[in-house]
């Protein structure tokens, strides 16, 4: 099942689409419905947390960007 991030054996789906099967169209409906809306809270969190990521970045960019180098003097006299 790619959802959980596990892999399945055909006969896992197999037996899962005859369980599957045996559901009322109803209840069938609101378990799809029910992933559906679980994904695409999912997608909307992980833009929402790349977003925040890329600002930080920027953030930290910026604070890189106010550092200056400066030359030391030499440690022997001239």
């Amino acid at each position: 099942m790619y959802a959980a991030n596990r892999n399945l054996k055909p006969d896992d789906i197999t037996r899962a689409f005859e369980r599957y099967k045996k559901l009322s169209h109803e209840t069938a409906r609101n378990i799809v419905t029910f992933y559906e809306r679980r994904m695409n809270l999912r997608v909307k969190a992980d833009a929402q947390n790349e977003a925040e990521r890329s600002d930080e970045d920027a953030a930290d960019s910026a604070v890189a960007d106010d550092v200056v180098f400066v030359a030391s003097p030499p440690i022997s006299p001239v």
